[in-house]
């Protein structure tokens, strides 16, 4: 049996990049967008791109591991290829991809998990975090306005989802989280990743 092994990486190539967390329809491609209007990258989930998204009759087969894995990866995919001096913004965060599948996840969970930290081995953490802070009848109101009919259960869960996302994020590292609200001045957040240290890779 032959093996075909991945070309070495090059730990120093990393990407700087910015996770936004929040729940969804909070507003996080918005805030993104607004980010890299005047410089670095957006990083767009695309939730279409998801085999299962929608597809209840293969989540009802095989559960959620797949659909949770499908958006890691993809997630993965978008920062592996961004180059090294380039200032990457994410509308998602591997933070809350582990939040929402520990949710889903029952006994597959392990699963995940150890797909999950090899990924993060590889990419490394993020420069920071920015956290998209809305109040879940704003949530509620704009999952409404962009009436997508996969998201109709969703509403059920939004305050649930916020109150989740306030302790995940009260266990991030407080010198790299900035909480941010829609008015956030994009000059601010630049300022603030650039008075940052630069991490070392290993």
């Amino acid at each position: 049996m032959v093996t075909l092994s991945a070309p070495k990486f090059d730990a120093k190539a990393r990407a700087r990049r910015v996770e936004i967390l929040g729940v969804f329809g909070s507003g996080k491609t918005t805030l993104a967008k607004r980010l890299t209007a005047a410089s670095g990258r957006l990083l767009p989930e695309d939730h279409e791109r998801n085999p299962f998204w929608g597809d209840s009759t293969s989540i009802a087969a095989l559960g959620y591991l797949g659909y949770d894995l499908s958006f890691l990866l993809q997630h993965a995919h978008l920062v592996s290829t961004v180059p090294s001096d380039t200032i990457a913004f994410c509308d998602w965060s591997f933070e809350t991809d582990w939040l929402w599948a520990s949710l889903r996840l029952a006994d597959d969970l392990p699963a995940y998990e150890a797909i999950r930290a090899l990924v993060l081995e590889r990419l490394g953490p993020p420069t920071g975090y920015l956290f998209l802070r809305q109040t879940p009848e704003i949530i509620v109101e704009r999952i409404e306005r962009r009436s997508r009919p996969t998201e109709d259960s969703f509403r059920q869960y939004v305050r649930s989802a916020c109150m989740h996302l306030d302790e995940l994020t009260n266990k991030l590292p407080r010198e790299r989280l900035l909480v941010v609200d829609d008015h956030v001045d994009p000059t601010a957040v630049h300022q603030w990743l650039d008075s940052m240290p630069v991490e070392e890779a290993p």
